[in-house]
């Protein structure tokens, strides 16, 4: 919860407070920490509004881009990233050859996830003066991801242990997630 600007009462949670820069009211931590990815060749400030609004909360947000960005700012792409940026519903073929690219991109995008989750537990381990030393809680660890975000944020909960749960906000369902059911909690909003 968040206190406005000027505003005498203890708490006032919610979008108004995030959006008008309100100074949280949070104890010391530590935080619980949420992994954002947004959609399909999309960067992670693609939800920054929503991301202020729950850091708000007291979670520490930790945002990613989507590989497509990479490829998108020209930078060096071994591995084809380029080849696979479009979803082409237009034949049979195309569609298919789109599924197997989003099979590729999860792979892809979980190797990146959990490789931001790394370097937060490195982080977390590096020796004081680090700002947010102790203030993560790692046994809380959830992701949030909007479209394809929201289909690796699913498939976290199947590819590394260090996820307790996932959002996922309008993403469809690769990997071993469109066959299994999550073994952990999750949350599925779709238009």
């Amino acid at each position: 919860p968040c206190a406005p600007p000027g505003d005498r009462h203890a708490a006032a949670p919610g979008r108004a407070c995030a959006q008008a820069g309100a100074a949280p009211l949070l104890a010391a931590g530590p935080f619980p920490v949420l992994i954002y990815a947004p959609g399909w060749g999309e960067a992670k400030t693609d939800n920054s509004i929503r991301l202020a609004n729950l850091a708000s909360y007291g979670f520490v947000i930790v945002a990613i881009d989507d590989i497509g960005i990479d490829a998108r700012a020209g930078s060096v792409d071994p591995e084809g990233v380029r080849a696979h940026m479009n979803f082409d519903w237009s034949t049979e073929p195309s569609l298919t050859r789109s599924l197997a690219s989003a099979e590729w991109r999860l792979q892809k995008m979980t190797a990146r996830v959990s490789t931001a989750m790394n370097a937060i537990e490195q982080l977390e381990k590096k020796p004081a003066p680090w700002v947010l030393r102790g203030t993560l809680d790692l046994s809380r660890v959830a992701m949030l991801g909007y479209s394809f975000g929201g289909s690796t944020a699913m498939e976290m909960l199947h590819v590394d242990s260090r996820f307790a749960a996932a959002i996922n906000l309008d993403g469809w369902h690769f990997g071993r997630s469109k066959q299994n059911s999550s073994p952990k909690p999750a949350l599925v909003l779709n238009s």
